[in-house]
């Protein structure tokens, strides 16, 4: 397997250029794309070893190379849930958070039997494919598992981010999943290839290539939303998911400031009702369906107003006081309270300064 180095060299400089600035740029939000950064740069570390020839780097960095593919869409999910601000209730989400676990169990053999750990280090400096085995055994090896479980993971997380109703430019939410999509279907690609008699060497060396550019730019392209945080990464998502009912759905995206502060004045169920013209059992489902409370509702409902208040210049005229009471919040510090338990974010008022 032919590999220029120096190409490699370039694309681990990315990386590292992409972890510093995670560094001197630290947000709670994007660690876990920082830690898809370092899996990266973990997988090139490996591939210059390999271009090198140098089997004491490959020692090094082969062992851990392995499973944190494993970990890929794990950390994919964790990013896209942290920006969306959702919560996933689906059983696919709860089994992908295991997947941890799975890479021990099926790169056991690959790692802790020494000779074919050492016939794979002798397979990757000439260029071949990993001798793929298990715990489970069988005819699905652990690598191709992994890429064919990640492909899913991402389509269904896209199909998921495209039902949503997003505010701020859409590649911000398709951005990694469309990533993970391209690397897992690569390297799928390439064990095919490889299977087929096909060299893929040269084709893995590809598709990590422009995964790692496309990464580079997509976290130096987040400078503006970390600066901003919530306020270009405002969506409907963040407090309700997409509803059939489509009066319910009318109502609460067009819900203006007059008819807003008078249901705040007195918001009960009784008065939604009568506000929305919605029926009360609807609106009962509607909270069922969602997983809320009758608290958590009035809470998203009252913060994503003030939310779009804040982004409407509020504090040039007025005070987080004035606001506080038009949401009908007794004070600041309950309103603060509501807004960190909403959005995740404490509420910073230089912010929206």
């Amino acid at each position: 397997m032919n590999i220029d180095p120096g190409g490699i060299i370039i694309m681990v400089l990315i990386l590292l250029a992409v972890l510093a600035y995670a560094i001197t740029h630290f947000r709670r939000r994007f660690l876990p794309l920082y830690g898809y950064v370092a899996s990266l740069l973990v997988l090139f570390l490996t591939l210059l070893a390999i271009a090198l020839r140098s089997r004491g780097m490959l020692q090094i960095f082969y062992p851990w190379g392995l499973p944190l593919i494993f970990l890929f869409p794990t950390l994919v999910q964790f990013n896209q849930s942290a920006i969306t601000k959702t919560k996933n209730e689906d059983w696919v989400y709860y089994f992908l958070f295991l997947m941890p676990i799975f890479s021990i169990v099926s790169g056991y053999g690959i790692l802790t039997d020494a000779a074919l750990y050492q016939k794979n280090l002798d397979r990757l400096l000439a260029g071949e494919f990993l001798q793929l085995e298990h715990l489970l055994g069988g005819i699905i090896s652990s690598f191709p598992y992994v890429l064919i479980f990640s492909i899913v993971h991402s389509i269904l997380l896209i199909l998921k981010v495209r039902s949503a109703r997003f505010s701020g430019p859409i590649w911000v939410h398709h951005g990694l999943p469309v990533l993970q999509i391209l690397l897992s279907v690569g390297c799928f690609f390439a064990v095919v290839g490889t299977i087929l008699g096909i060299s893929s060497g040269q084709y893995i060396f590809f598709v990590l290539s422009v995964v790692s550019l496309a990464l580079g730019v997509y976290v130096l392209s987040l400078t503006r939303f970390e600066e901003f945080k919530l306020t270009s990464l405002i969506s409907n998502s963040m407090f309700f998911e997409p509803s059939k009912n489509e009066a319910i759905e009318n109502f609460l995206i067009n819900l203006d400031g007059v008819q807003v502060l008078s249901l705040f004045n007195n918001f009960t169920k009784q008065n939604l009702a009568s506000t929305s013209l919605i029926s009360s059992p609807d609106w009962q489902t509607f909270f069922t369906k969602q997983r809320l409370s009758w608290p958590e509702f009035k809470n998203r409902v009252r913060i994503r107003y003030a939310i779009q208040q804040l982004q409407s210049n509020y504090l040039g005229a007025k005070t987080v006081e004035s606001l506080s009471l038009e949401l009908g919040f007794k004070s600041r510090k309950s309103f603060y309270t509501a807004f960190e338990s909403v959005t995740g974010q404490s509420f910073r008022v230089e912010v929206y300064n």
